[in-house]
């Protein structure tokens, strides 16, 4: 097989992704602070999950004609995400060079810039996992810099190795069944984790209905199949 070889789909998906202006978005970090600020009583894990939970029943959604897969962290096909709660001083510093960077720039809007620094960064300042890790390894990680590459160290970042075997066998209608059978007979310590869990899945299962509720209102025939997909 010529792997070279491109069919007109995939070749107009790579056209629209190479040419659409690239924009750095804080529509998440907004829900994520509001449903923050909302629920302040509660413990970190719920506040987190009601966030995610939030966010994917909020966030602006579209899909493109030549998708056969559908799903985006943002409306924009290539948009940048700001995630406040992970770490955002500094990227307060660095809005108004994301556009001139010498590599993976960003367009930004004055708008933008004017909420996060009025609205959302003075929630976060102080309470990210940024500024857990700078107080509790802060002096250590600077020391350590000194003699050895840390990258990041200025901002938190993670990694995941989910199990997409088990969340393409089950989906999230059926992980959810599983999450709720275990909360009836598990210990007292694990019913958050499971009620968490929950939450998340409930958002999950609602942003897919979203892209088939879309699929169905803007009447994309070639997309009539991943719409039915999005509903199992």
């Amino acid at each position: 097989m010529n792997c070279l070889y491109q069919t007109k789909r995939i070749f107009d998906l790579k056209e629209k992704m190479l040419s659409s202006k690239r924009y750095a978005s804080i529509e998440q970090a907004r829900i994520i602070t509001r449903v923050y600020q909302e629920n302040e009583k509660l413990s970190l894990p719920k506040k987190r999950a009601l966030s995610l939970k939030a966010a994917l029943e909020e966030l602006e959604i579209s899909v493109e004609d030549e998708e056969l897969i559908v799903g985006n962290r943002t409306k924009g096909v290539r948009y940048g995400v700001v995630f406040p709660e992970s770490g955002c001083s500094w990227i307060n510093q660095e809005f108004e060079t994301l556009p001139t960077r010498p590599q993976d720039q960003f367009l930004v809007k004055e708008e933008d810039i004017k909420e996060f620094r009025e609205k959302i960064y003075p929630y976060w300042k102080g309470k990210s996992l940024e500024d857990a890790i700078k107080g509790t390894y802060g002096i250590e990680i600077n020391e350590i810099s000194k003699v050895v590459k840390i990258n990041q160290k200025d901002h938190a970042q993670g990694h995941i190795c989910p199990d997409s075997a088990l969340w393409l066998k089950l989906g999230p209608q059926g992980l959810m069944e599983k999450a709720k059978k275990k909360l009836k007979n598990c210990k007292d310590e694990q019913k958050e984790f499971y009620e968490c869990t929950i939450l998340v899945l409930e958002g999950a299962v609602h942003f897919m209905q979203r892209y088939h509720d879309l699929i169905e209102s803007e009447k994309i025939e070639s997309l009539k199949e991943v719409g039915k997909i999005c509903m199992k």
